[in-house]
């Protein structure tokens, strides 16, 4: 996109702009209207290309950006979001189970979601805790930017089976986060 005066993604259902490679900003402003996703799957994740000019662009309204996620075996990732608020694990939880003491259920009751205690698992020692603390609600804001969740992928939540039994075979799940983007260099606090 490389207009002063701006481009606009007309608002309403059936206007979706998916970009499946990358979306180069030179100068304007790009309003969504809430109707950009960036698209991920098996080859590859959608991207904002790096941006040269940080002072003649910028993205009005929401993105929507997926994250593929291969199955064929349960595992932790290490994930964290693109944009410059705080969002709510919710938002995972509505495409794949998030367990632990009041949420969704499995054999064990093991969460499988914890946020990182900096201050905390900077001082751990070996056989200490290290920091990592289970998440006990997905419906408050406190994934924030620069915040790594680490995450057990089971498959998506539409999938069949027992989430803790033994023969579960978890199938590829693509999420899908929606916010406002972060552009340009970011200055994390805490």
């Amino acid at each position: 996109i490389d207009n002063p005066t701006g481009v606009t993604i007309t608002a309403g259902l059936g206007n979706m702009v998916n970009i499946t490679e990358s979306i180069k900003l030179t100068q304007g402003a790009l309003t969504t209207n809430d109707n950009l996703r960036l698209i991920s799957d098996a080859s590859g994740d959608a991207y904002i290309a790096p941006i040269t000019n940080c002072a003649g662009v910028s993205i009005v309204g929401n993105v929507r950006v997926q994250k593929f996620v291969d199955g064929g075996n349960r595992a932790f990732r290490f994930i964290a979001h693109p944009f410059d608020g705080t969002l709510s694990l919710q938002q995972i939880r509505d495409y794949v189970h998030i367990t632990g003491e009041g949420l969704d259920f499995n054999d064990t009751g093991n969460p499988s979601a914890f946020w990182y205690n900096t201050a905390q698992g900077n001082q751990a020692e070996e056989d200490e805790d290290t920091g990592w603390i289970s998440v006990s609600s997905t419906n408050i804001g406190d994934w924030f930017k620069g915040r790594a969740v680490r995450m057990m992928f089971r498959g998506p939540r539409t999938q069949g089976g027992v989430v803790g039994d033994d023969n579960y075979n978890p199938s590829d799940v693509t999420y899908e986060l929606i916010g406002s983007v972060n552009l340009c260099d970011q200055t994390l606090v805490g």
